[in-house]
């Protein structure tokens, strides 16, 4: 398939309507092959459920907290099988924690380090060093975000 008619699948598909079904709790798209999850799921009460690809039909909140719990879990899996991975900082008590964006457990306590940095100015930088299943990390965040970038240290 050529670069010309991946663009135009990719246009056709944002109007297809996308077929979701809960697989294990983990809601997939099962109009493509293999099916493909649907990502981490936004719920607006009474405006509905929206995942990356737009508006989720008929799910209640329980599904979507199930949906995102079992995400997060299957990433941190991936995270400590690769190395490497996003996380996100908490803030709790005056504690710093590092933990998967649906914001559940688990969360690893983080000692943290505040820098300059030459775009994000003072305290721009926050380096980030935390446990995970006995295998030391590093992560760092630069700006105003709460993301974290992370490697296993050797």
């Amino acid at each position: 398939m050529g670069e010309l008619e991946r663009r135009e699948d990719h246009s056709r598909r944002a109007f297809e309507e996308i077929m979701y079904e809960n697989h294990n709790g983990l809601i997939v798209d099962k109009s493509t092959t293999p099916p493909t999850c649907a990502g981490y799921i936004f719920n607006f009460g009474e405006h509905g459920a929206f995942a990356p690809d737009g508006k989720i039909p008929d799910l209640i909140p329980e599904q979507i907290d199930a949906h995102n719990n079992i995400l997060a879990k299957i990433e941190l899996e991936a995270f400590i099988k690769n190395g490497k991975g996003t996380f996100y900082h908490f803030r709790k008590d005056g504690y710093h924690f590092v933990g998967m964006w649906a914001g559940e457990e688990p969360r690893f306590p983080a000692t943290v380090r505040f820098s300059h940095h030459n775009f994000a100015g003072k305290n721009g930088r926050r380096d980030f060093w935390f446990t995970i299943n006995g295998q030391k990390w590093h992560g760092v965040n630069i700006g105003d975000n709460d993301i974290v970038r992370a490697k296993r240290l050797k």
